[in-house]
């Protein structure tokens, strides 16, 4: 039996608790107040806090191998705090392999729709790597060179996004939206000079770079690909008021 004073206080703690205001999550790209990132040992852990399969190819040095880990579950938990909706897009495995990614003629990151699984370059997380994206960074060179892990890793969830939570009918909007940017001189400027060169090979490549820069809390205009924007928005949570 709980003594009646104890009692008494429980009940008001609980009553506190639910007063409390709950404050907005906060947006993609920005640090969740009061989260610090533990960085996992080993493999093993990494596996248990993504909840996904993680597979290595072998040769590669222990230190490559959980810095890029531990760059990639820093941003995945990131996400996921800032957005829950990220939790509906499954992903089976996450490889470090240079050697599947040459294969399929992939630089830096690769996503596969059938086996959900996103292939990054195991250095991605290397200081070497991290220094060069600096370097494009202070060049404002977008999204067509990035080299480090968070956003090879951001770009290529990007595509699971669209092949998941994104309808048939809505891809196939973005598809002819494409299309019609394609035709006008113009509008592929602006896709090509406000997001990257990249993203005027592919109405996929478009939407991955376009998102990877949303979810890491870059400002991106409407008149980039207006039917891409208003649909990552909308996932985001972030409705632009008319």
């Amino acid at each position: 039996m709980i003594d009646f004073f104890v009692e008494i206080r429980m009940r008001s703690l609980i009553v506190d608790v639910l007063k409390a205001p709950v404050g907005p999550v906060p947006p993609c790209g920005v640090p969740v107040p009061g989260s610090i990132f533990k960085r996992a040992k080993t493999v093993e852990e990494v596996e248990k806090r993504l909840g996904i399969r993680v597979s290595v190819e072998s040769g590669v040095k222990k230190p490559d191998i959980m810095n890029t880990l531990n760059d990639i579950l820093e941003e995945y938990e990131r996400m996921l705090r800032a957005n829950p909706k990220f939790r509906g897009v499954e992903l089976f495995e996450l490889k470090l392999s240079a050697f599947h990614l040459n294969l399929n003629n992939a630089s830096m990151g690769l996503y596969e729709g059938l086996t959900k699984t996103i292939t990054v370059q195991p250095t991605a997380g290397h200081k070497i790597a991290r220094a060069a994206q600096l370097k494009l960074n202070a060049a404002k060179v977008k999204a067509t060179t990035f080299r480090d892990a968070k956003n090879v890793f951001r770009h290529e969830f990007g595509h699971g996004v669209q092949h998941q939570l994104i309808t048939e009918a809505e891809n196939f909007r973005l598809r002819d939206a494409f299309f019609d940017i394609v035709d006008d001189p113009k509008k592929l400027k602006i896709l090509k000079t406000k997001i990257s060169s990249y993203a005027t090979t592919d109405p996929d490549e478009a939407f991955a770079e376009i998102f990877n820069l949303m979810v890491r809390g870059d400002p991106v205009s409407d008149d980039v690909y207006p039917t891409a924007v208003k649909l990552i928005r909308r996932i985001l949570g972030k409705v632009k008021k008319s």
